[in-house]
């Protein structure tokens, strides 16, 4: 079975995705011959707090058993941890990291990474969300340093990384 660990559901800021629900996601993953896709809120991405992103998305997808819920977290929010457990017990397959869009050296990430670790939750670091010739100029992102991503996540050699 093919799994995407890669996907997202919602609307992106600047312009309509042309697959942004739920139900048209799914679709394709049938039509592509996908039978799983690890899911997370693209809103998450610029939402102040990507919890509501996080629990509107789980809603949508409940109906879609291909569609496994991946959460947003930002470690620079004094509530990340309770966003953690909260999704850890609505079954979150990974928690997804944007350190870029929410500006922090994954670095300073390592309380975070630890306690998914722990919990045996997947983390998946965003590296790109999207070619920085492409982006909004209003909103140019860099991209993340892999080379600082590789040296964090060595010191946690028992948790799972997807780097995306």
């Amino acid at each position: 079975m093919i799994i995407d660990v890669n996907a997202c559901a919602g609307n992106w800021v600047f312009r309509p995705l042309p697959i942004s629900s739920p139900m048209e996601l799914s679709r394709r993953l049938t039509d592509e011959g996908i039978g799983k896709a690890l899911v997370s809120p693209i809103e998450g991405i610029f939402y102040d707090d990507p919890q509501s992103a996080n629990e509107n998305l789980f809603n949508a997808i409940d109906v879609f058993p291909s569609l496994m819920p991946v959460a947003v977290l930002s470690p620079n929010l004094p509530n990340w941890e309770h966003s953690l457990n909260k999704s850890h017990k609505n079954g979150i397959k990974a928690i997804k990291l944007y350190p870029n869009y929410h500006r922090y050296d994954i670095g300073d990430a390592q309380s975070l990474l630890k306690q998914a670790g722990e919990m045996n939750i997947p983390i998946i670091i965003q590296l790109r969300v999207q070619d920085v010739r492409a982006q909004n100029p209003i909103c140019i992102v860099p991209d993340v340093d892999a080379k600082k991503v590789v040296e964090a996540i060595a010191e946690l050699p028992k948790t799972s990384f997807i780097l995306g």
